[in-house]
């Protein structure tokens, strides 16, 4: 009896998109996933799907296509993540920080976008930055009751080969995208960051997180001024290393 309960529930083997799924359509799934309002503002002030038994975030990457983004974005941050995604950039993730870490999350077709964009992104002069260059980010599973069509986000780390998490990753983001990239190069750009020991730089956040609004007014105004539209980098990148290969 208990193995039958077991299997009354058909485990969609991805994380937020593509799946071998008999059940539900590709259009169906891209709603259910990414044009759904999984996340919810929590008590604790961030916007998310929710703590798993281990105390552990939940979160789902919506589609900007979604009629009420904005209410899946933490609203401190949204004016970047707005001003992105007008400017055709893959935001993956998003934290305003509580107080500290603000993060992005952005995902890129080639590696050359992903180093131009850091370039861009240190020109902003923000007091407190760095970058994480990832090669995947998938820790999350839909999961399918067979009695509905309702999908719900399970947290899990994905065991596997280096090949078998790129390719959930490129799979994945290029459902959610709508692209066809060999692969997926993921940033984090981080402010105010947490892991922090000198106790000179623990101050030093501490007075820089007050002006928080100030510097993230002053990335979006550098964005929307001086940072060029994703397509156009991504084909001169492209470009380039076609050129650079029939040399």
């Amino acid at each position: 009896m208990k193995e039958d309960i077991v299997n009354a529930v058909q485990q969609i083997e991805i994380k937020q998109d593509c799946i071998i799924n008999q059940n539900l359509t590709k259009n169906e799934l891209f709603e259910q996933i990414h044009l759904f309002p999984h996340n919810k503002k929590q008590k604790d002030g961030r916007v998310n799907a929710g703590y798993d038994k281990d105390g552990r975030c939940k979160a789902v990457s919506i589609s900007p296509l979604f009629g009420d983004f904005e209410t899946q974005i933490e609203q401190e941050i949204w004016p970047i993540v707005k001003i992105l995604c007008d400017k055709g950039y893959h935001t993956i993730s998003s934290c305003a920080g509580h107080p500290y870490r603000a993060l992005l999350k952005i995902g890129f077709g080639t590696l050359e976008c992903r180093e131009q964009f850091i370039e861009l992104m240190s020109s902003c002069n923000h007091p407190m930055i760095n970058f994480e260059r990832t090669d995947y980010c998938i820790n999350m599973q839909m999961k399918e009751n067979f009695s509905s069509k309702n999908l719900s986000p399970v947290r899990l780390d994905f065991d596997g080969s280096e090949e078998y998490l790129l390719n959930i990753n490129r799979d994945s983001f290029n459902f959610q995208f709508n692209k066809n990239y060999k692969r997926w190069y993921i940033l984090d750009v981080i402010m105010y960051e947490n892991n922090i020991l000198n106790p000179i730089k623990i101050i030093k956040r501490y007075f820089l997180s007050k002006n928080k609004k100030k510097h993230f007014d002053k990335i979006e105004n550098k964005i929307k001024s001086d940072f060029p539209f994703y397509s156009d980098m991504y084909r001169e990148n492209i470009r380039k290393t076609h050129l650079d290969s029939i040399k």
